[in-house]
């Protein structure tokens, strides 16, 4: 169903696939994460779930939401990416993101 930006309550529908949501499950739709907090049965293949980070974009009936999330992201430290190697020739470089926000 139709969600505004700013819902906490979003109804899915999973079709035919086998994988229900779950507390803790992280979501995204348009590469906007969400997690959801609770889920209620409505009928069949139908839900409805709370999720935690209100909606930041409308969703659309029939939208695709990934179940699998993606997002934005940029590292931290512009650095990051530039690991130095020591005799070892072995790096052990550690990696700090933050989600794009700007778009």
């Amino acid at each position: 169903a139709d969600a505004a930006a700013g819902a906490e309550t979003v109804r899915i529908d999973i079709g035919e696939l086998s994988v229900v949501p779950s507390v803790g499950h992280i979501m995204s739709h348009n590469d906007w994460p969400f997690c959801v907090t609770s889920i209620v049965p409505v009928a069949g293949t139908v839900y409805d779930i709370t999720v935690q980070m209100p909606l930041r974009a409308a969703i659309t009936a029939g939208d695709a939401i990934h179940l699998r999330a993606t997002g934005l992201f940029e590292a931290n430290d512009p650095r990051a990416g530039n690991p130095s190697y020591g005799v070892t020739r072995v790096a052990r470089p550690s990696l700090s993101f933050q989600e794009y926000l700007n778009r």
